[in-house]
């Protein structure tokens, strides 16, 4: 799978979205608005791939609220890490995920599982499907802006892992729930 077949996908899953993207002013049955979320993510992620590591990762997702309970989450991840011949490979992530999350105005606890493919930018080439289960925390700074903290546990073909550890950045399009 090449970039572009990547990014087909995803904006292919963003504008499979846009009913949702939509529904931004809409209320859970709790009261409390439901829109979409734009978020940054950083952190370390060990790895165990063809060697073992830590190596960094970034990532850009959207929370695309799903009625009162559910998100569903599209993203792109780029990770680096270094090959058991030191040499540094780089792997771009397309993918979505479907997370349940506590539903208040303060923080959220959330919980997910999703799938996508992996395209080696650099080293080998090629792609590999992706798995992955998702857990974290949600919370409201004022405004539009919030944070998250979150931990995503990868596998690739099911050989190898990766555990992304980090925290993040989040802006909704409408009025974010106090």
């Amino acid at each position: 799978m090449t970039i572009a077949r990547g990014l087909g996908i995803l904006v292919t899953i963003l504008a499979t979205a846009s009913p949702l993207l939509a529904q931004r002013g809409r209320r859970g049955s709790d009261g409390v608005p439901r829109p979409p979320a734009f978020s940054l993510t950083a952190g370390a992620a060990p790895y165990d791939l063809s060697a073992t590591g830590t190596g960094p990762f970034g990532a850009i997702r959207i929370e695309v609220p799903a009625g009162r309970l559910f998100v569903i989450e599209p993203g792109l991840t780029f990770f680096r890490f270094s090959s058991e011949v030191g040499e540094d490979v780089n792997l771009l992530f397309t993918e979505v995920s479907v997370q349940a999350q506590v539903p208040g105005r303060g923080v959220r606890p959330y919980g997910g599982l999703g799938v996508g493919f992996s395209e080696f930018l650099s080293g080998r080439g090629g792609n590999d499907f992706v798995g992955h289960v998702t857990g974290g925390i949600r919370w409201p700074f004022g405004g539009r802006w919030g944070g998250k903290v979150e931990a995503r546990a990868r596998t690739l073909n099911f050989d190898g892992s990766i555990v992304e550890l980090g925290f993040g950045i989040r802006r909704s399009f409408g009025p974010y729930a106090r």
